[in-house]
């Protein structure tokens, strides 16, 4: 989770930038594209998360895929210089997010036992924070030194690690069950 932390953290501290100095957004249209997560969360995360619960996924195998749509968001900015490819990345961000988040969550409350359950959610929360710390400071300074197309190259080798972990994780949870 902490790398997929890192990874998702981008669109709140580099992308903003690259908006406003790869494509010329006015500070307007970074906050309407910024404003579109919100707004996709607000009419469908319920929605799509009840319509998942129904389906013959595992929480480990939506996390996997929820960090690989992530991912992706990162690597189709590099396809085009067309302006449109931020909406799509966006949107791709806000599925991922959408789906990895609550049964990440889910997850690592089911992983514990009873009466440990806050230090399993406490973990959870502290990937978080160090994706927070280790996230924004990295993009950028990845951005500084390689440029955006580099860093969108990394970030989704990043996330293409993380799919890799849960995906040896999802076999162990296999396993053991």
């Amino acid at each position: 989770m902490v790398l997929f932390a890192i990874v998702f953290f981008q669109y709140f501290s580099a992308m903003p930038i690259y908006y406003r100095e790869t494509h010329h957004l006015s500070e307007l249209q970074v906050g309407l594209i910024l404003g579109a997560n919100g707004l996709f969360i607000f009419l469908f995360e319920m929605p799509l998360i009840k319509w998942l619960e129904k389906t013959q996924n595992t929480k480990i195998g939506l996390i996997l895929f929820g960090c690989f749509l992530t991912g992706l968001s990162l690597i189709v900015l590099n396809i085009t210089s067309w302006s449109g490819i931020l909406i799509i990345g966006m949107f791709l961000m806000t599925a991922g997010e959408m789906i990895a988040f609550p049964f990440a969550n889910g997850f690592a409350l089911d992983r514990a036992r009873n009466g440990n359950q806050g230090e399993y959610m406490a973990m959870y929360a502290m990937a978080f924070s160090v994706g927070s710390i280790f996230g924004h400071n990295t993009g950028l300074h990845l951005i500084e030194g390689l440029g955006f197309n580099n860093t969108w190259y990394i970030m989704t080798a990043l996330a293409m690690l993380g799919v890799l972990l849960l995906f040896i994780l999802k076999l162990n949870v296999k396993k053991n069950n």
